[in-house]
């Protein structure tokens, strides 16, 4: 099949590029089947815009798209704001955590749209993607990658966070530079366009957990 629709990287999320030569329909039914064969690629909540100088599309057509992409567990941005008051926003598909009760050895994968906690260790060799955070309670020592689908306020948390790759969202951090084990919790997130590695006492921890 012919690619009508293509996803590509934004610092919002996604941005949705439709073919401006081909009727609607087919553009909808291009969407839906790239859609599914990347079920588990998207982040719930990630939000896709589509530019209007590229397709402006009818407030009809902007809420079949809304809710084709809210089935997915994207968010549509309008191009038309005259349509906002039209189209009723499905609530996106709730994605729950995944719990890894193991230690992920080299050359194992762990792949989930939403938030990961490894209940172990990350071994060399090992990688973890998620669309949302990465909380290792234990020594990271592999590839993370939190906030793979665009999610740029996605966190890596470990105890020892000694990760030979470290990405969020498109960005990625160099390694650590120290060569021991650090006496405490670290985490790993974006600021001012970059990643921020730095530890976190359980207390610190603790009250940003309440205030979240």
């Amino acid at each position: 099949m012919r690619e009508y629709v293509v996803f590509k990287g934004s610092r919002n999320g996604l941005q949705l590029v439709l073919d401006a030569t081909v009727d609607f329909e087919i553009l909808i039914e291009n969407l839906a089947a790239k859609l599914e064969s990347a079920v588990d690629f998207f982040s719930r909540g990630t939000t896709v815009e589509l530019p209007a100088k590229v397709r402006n599309l009818s407030c009809q057509e902007q809420e079949e798209l809304s809710k084709l992409l809210a089935s997915y567990g994207l968010v549509f941005r309008e191009v038309n704001e005259q349509c906002t008051d039209d189209i009723a926003m499905p609530e996106p598909k709730e994605i729950e955590t995944l719990i890894v009760a193991k230690t992920i050895r080299s050359g194992q994968e762990i792949i989930h749209q939403g938030t990961v906690v490894i209940d172990g260790d990350v071994n060399p060799g090992a990688e973890v993607i998620a669309g949302g955070d990465i909380i290792v309670n234990g020594t990271c020592r592999g590839v993370v990658h939190a906030g793979a689908y665009g999610d740029i306020r996605a966190t890596i948390k470990a105890q020892r966070l000694l990760a030979s790759q470290i990405r969020i969202a498109g960005l990625i951090a160099r390694a650590p530079d120290h060569l021991d084990q650090p006496d405490q919790a670290e985490v790993a997130f974006i600021e001012d366009g970059i990643v921020i590695i730095k530890t976190v006492s359980i207390q610190e921890d603790e009250m940003r957990e309440l205030q979240a």
